[in-house]
C-alpha cells in the first residue's frame, strides 16, 4: 500500500470517554448519541473519491470506532504511527463535540 498523501480522521466527540465518566448535557436530549454518531462523515468518501480520481492516495481512519472496538486500542499511538502527507479531522456532530 502506498503511502498515503491524506488521511482523513473521525475522532470520538469526547476523546477520553474511556477514561472518565460523563454527564450527558442538556443538548444530547434533543439529539441523542446513537452508533450513527460514530460513522465518519460521507464527505469523507467524497473527498477521497474525488481525490483519487486526481491520483491521489487517500486513507479514512474511523478512529471512534477503533476504540469502542477494542479498550486496548491507543489513539495517540495509532496516529502518530501514521506517515501521511497531510491529515484532515472531522468536527461531525458539533453538538457532541467536546469542548
Amino acid at each position: 500500500m502506498a503511502r498515503p498523501d491524506l488521511v482523513l480522521l473521525h475522532p470520538p466527540s469526547v476523546i477520553d470517554f474511556r477514561e472518565r465518566a460523563l454527564l450527558a448535557g442538556p443538548v444530547s436530549d434533543l439529539i441523542p448519541s446513537t452508533p450513527v454518531f460514530e460513522m465518519y462523515p460521507i464527505g469523507f468518501t467524497t473527498i477521497a473519491s474525488h481525490l483519487e480520481s486526481k491520483g491521489y492516495e487517500v486513507r479514512i481512519a474511523n478512529v471512534a470506532n477503533k476504540m469502542l472496538m477494542s479498550k486496548r486500542f491507543d489513539p495517540e499511538r495509532f496516529v502518530r504511527s501514521i506517515d501521511a502527507g497531510m491529515f484532515g479531522i472531522d468536527l461531525h456532530w458539533m453538538p457532541h463535540v467536546q469542548g
